[in-house]
């Protein structure tokens, strides 16, 4: 049967999910995406707090880093609804009009966009929070040497089983083939 601490991770994985999940029809942020309110939409501490975050990596990056973004990455067929045509020219510049995080607004626990049309994408940001929600579940339970990795996204703390850092390797980024291209050592 599962342990307990492994029920634990599940629901800690299964919270972030119903919450960022673009791919969900009724997560927190595909309900957010969905209404066409420019009204306050209240929102959950954890979405406050990761698109707090990303606020704080746009404005640190002068807008490169942008969660606001879901239009254009559902027109390149990133998206829950999958592979597309490519878009035209035009039809992507009308989406820019969608786009922008100053036209996001977070007051405490809600959002409110300025662009009724607007979807954000927490893609980028939303499997790093979840590796650390897992990890903070694990410090909470007294464990202090683990690995958590999701789709790439990766914390170590402490050391493997041989009492050595963790050894975690990087694909070559090559379509079709699994090679590691390089290993690095992990600690804390």
């Amino acid at each position: 049967g599962q342990t307990a601490l492994g029920a634990a991770i599940n629901q800690e994985l299964a919270a972030v999910n119903a919450s960022m999940s673009t791919y969900i029809a009724d997560s927190e942020i595909s309900r957010f995406n969905d209404s066409r309110s420019t009204e306050a939409f209240g929102i959950s501490e954890g979405m406050a707090e990761v698109v707090q975050r990303a606020h704080a990596i746009s404005e640190a990056s002068s807008g490169a880093f942008d969660i606001t973004v879901g239009p254009l990455v559902d027109a390149w067929g990133f998206g829950p609804a999958g592979a597309q045509e490519m878009p035209a020219v035009g039809f992507l510049e009308g989406l820019m009009e969608q786009v922008g995080y100053t036209k996001l607004h977070q007051e405490g626990l809600s959002l409110r966009k300025d662009v009724p049309k607007m979807r954000i994408d927490l893609s980028a940001i939303a499997k790093g929070w979840g590796v650390d929600q897992v990890a903070a579940l694990l410090r909470a339970r007294s464990h202090r040497n683990f690995l958590v990795e999701i789709g790439g996204e990766v914390f170590a703390s402490g050391h493997n089983r041989e009492g050595d850092s963790w050894r975690l390797g990087i694909e070559k980024p090559k379509e079709g083939e699994r090679d590691v291209s390089l290993v690095v050592s992990l600690h804390n």
